[in-house]
């Protein structure tokens, strides 16, 4: 097989992956807002938000740190495994903690406990990630996750019906990643012994944190807003904003996550081979840019005619903020391959205070603007 068939083939495999959990989430997010209540999904998505932010924050570290190295040995397995379990576990019960005291009702506690498992179930995988995509097996990734997928949606989807309302939300967010670990565990079987080398995790932890903080900066300011909109405004307005951007970031995460699952370890390659990255990033963003850009423009030209015609008319408050926030996506998607290049360079501090302020500061002007 050729180089081109080679580098085809694992990208059909890297979309089939992201694209196909796309399909799968648009049948479930049709579902959710069928028989959801606004109330209901922003309470589902409340539960899950600091979760699904502290387990971006932790894969990213890993990912940006331990991709990169020439050499993994069984004893950096071992230590990451036990430090991601250690760590998640105790950010869980802490989040836990926080929803104890906030919430005064039962239901929502029994959701936000389902809710926080995911944390552990979803980091302890990570080692065996790590390794499918440097071996660049993205076949077997692309299995996994899609089964996980549609067992997780299988299971929120019959809670919904049943009107479980938040539990079906957070059910299928725990079950996915659960299946997916059995599933992963099963058939990529490696040694993890009991070590934990604090003086490895130590580097690891100072060269994967900035690229973590980039890479979760996009999802700080969304978690975010909803803890902001929450306070403010209640659970229902959380559920009218999830909504709208929902429907941007189905296409949005699945693009970018296809992306830099091939990107990361192809720009390393060639870092590592001595290659320049300027032409490869260019062309790579401009071919990216023809694809993106007039599909979220678009989006944003026919948000209201989309909602009011595939959804309930309770939806209709959020028409201005899915055309807002696809405008915004779309001018976003210049900077798609930053990432990868500051990975691949070893250089990923660059930038980082700037994108962290510029969040805080959009942050702090959603919170101005409900105080004035």
């Amino acid at each position: 097989m050729s180089l081109l068939s080679k580098r085809l083939n694992r990208l059909f495999w890297v979309f089939f992956e992201k694209f196909g959990l796309i399909g799968l989430s648009i049948i479930s997010f049709v579902v959710y807002a069928k028989y959801l209540t606004p109330s209901e999904l922003g309470l589902g998505i409340l539960l899950l938000s600091m979760i699904e932010f502290w387990a971006m924050f932790l894969i990213a570290i890993v990912d940006s740190s331990m991709i990169r190295l020439k050499e993994i040995t069984k004893e950096n397995d071992g230590t990451t495994f036990w430090l991601l379990l250690i760590v998640s576990s105790l950010i869980a019960a802490i989040t836990f903690g926080g929803y104890y005291l906030y919430f005064d009702d039962d239901i929502a506690l029994w959701a936000g406990l389902i809710a926080v498992v995911y944390l552990p179930i979803q980091t302890v995988t990570r080692v065996h990630i790590v390794h499918l995509r440097r071996q660049k097996s993205f076949k077997a990734l692309a299995n996994r996750t899609i089964f996980g997928k549609v067992c997780g949606m299988a299971v929120g989807i019959c809670l919904a019906v049943s009107g479980m309302g938040a539990f079906a939300v957070v059910s299928q967010s725990a079950v996915m990643g659960l299946v997916s670990t059995i599933f992963l565990m099963y058939f990529e079987r490696r040694p993890l012994p009991l070590i934990i080398d604090l003086k490895w995790a130590k580097e690891q932890f100072y060269v994967g944190l900035p690229a973590s903080l980039k890479a979760t900066n996009l999802n700080l300011f969304t978690k975010g807003t909803i803890f902001i909109i929450e306070s403010f405004l209640g659970t229902a307005a959380v559920g009218f904003y999830n909504f709208a951007n929902r429907l941007v970031e189905l296409p949005r995460g699945a693009i970018v996550t296809a992306l830099m699952g091939y990107a990361h370890p192809v720009f390393s390659d060639k870092n590592n081979r001595g290659e320049s990255l300027e032409s490869f990033f260019i062309s790579s963003t401009k071919i990216a840019l023809l694809f993106t850009m007039p599909m979220f423009v678009g989006l944003s030209l026919i948000a209201g005619p989309l909602i009011s015609e595939l959804f309930d008319d309770k939806w209709m408050p959020s028409i201005d903020i899915l055309a807002g926030i696809a405008i915004l996506t779309a001018f976003n998607m210049y900077f798609m391959f930053l990432p990868s290049v500051f990975v691949a360079k070893g250089q990923t501090k660059l930038g980082l205070k700037g994108q962290i302020g510029t969040s805080i500061l959009a942050l702090l002007f959603w919170f101005l603007l409900f105080v004035i």
